[in-house]
Parts: C-alpha cells; sequence; structure tokens
C-alpha cells in the first residue's frame, strides 16, 4: 500500500511555512538598514578621530587651528585633509558635504545631517544636527 500525506498535513506545512515567512522577511529587509547605519557610525568615528588627530598635530607645532576637512569641494572625494582614505561621495551609504555641512543619504531616503564645528574653543566638533536618533546620538 502507498503511503502519502493527508489534506490536512500538507495545510498545517503550508500554515507553518507562511508564519515562518511573515516573521523571517522582515528581518532580512531590515538588516540592509542596520547594516547601513554600521557603516555611518564606524565612518563617523573614524572622521571624530582624524579631526581629533589632525588638531593635536596642529597643537603640537604651535597651530591651534581646527584642521580643514576637504582639500577639494570638488572632487568625489570627502574628508581627504584628515583621512588617509578618504571616503567616496557616491558610496553608499551617500556622503556628500561641502567642508563645513554634511550629510548622509540612506537607502531609505532618509537622511541624517552633521555640522562641523571648526573653533578651536569648541574642540573641533564634528556633530550630528538632524536625525541623530537613527545612529544613537
Amino acid at each position: 500500500m502507498k503511503k502519502s500525506f493527508t489534506l490536512m498535513e500538507i495545510i498545517f506545512i503550508i500554515v507553518v511555512l507562511g508564519i515562518l515567512a511573515v516573521v523571517a522577511l522582515p528581518r532580512v529587509f531590515s538588516g540592509v538598514s542596520s547594516a547601513e547605519i554600521s557603516r555611518v557610525k564606524s565612518d563617523l568615528t573614524t572622521i571624530r578621530d582624524a579631526i581629533l588627530n589632525k588638531y593635536n598635530s596642529n597643537v603640537l607645532t604651535g597651530n591651534d587651528s581646527c584642521p580643514s576637512l576637504e582639500k577639494d569641494t570638488n572632487d568625489n572625494y570627502l574628508f581627504e585633509n584628515v583621512l588617509s582614505y578618504p571616503i567616496k561621495k557616491n558610496a553608499t551609504p551617500k556622503w556628500d558635504g561641502d567642508g563645513i555641512d554634511y550629510n548622509v543619504t540612506l537607502s531609505d531616503n532618509s537622511v541624517i545631517k552633521f555640522k562641523y564645528d571648526n573653533t578651536p574653543s569648541s574642540g573641533c566638533l564634528f556633530k550630528c544636527v538632524s536625525n541623530c536618533d537613527k545612529i544613537g546620538e
């Protein structure tokens, strides 16, 4: 005699697979956003450390001024005056800036804005000014 699954068993399997799909798919798609946020946080830490390092080098040479972040604002790179490996403007996430005001556009088209306070009394701060909650600031 040939053994097979009953209709109830097949329906049960389909329902279980449907429930798993409903639970798993949002997590898969939100992972991309988490990766972008992690990348922005990593970039931000690197930029802030590079600014502090360049400022400390300036102070040691007797120059008490905050470093400029850009060599050329018309090229395809950002932070080339403080980073050994500058950030490309059209990379993901998309950075853009002019030496003072910077934006990061994520894949969901939300924009995180930053401002560089280049006064030595402020400590040469590179601070988040808009949508800071996305990166935990």
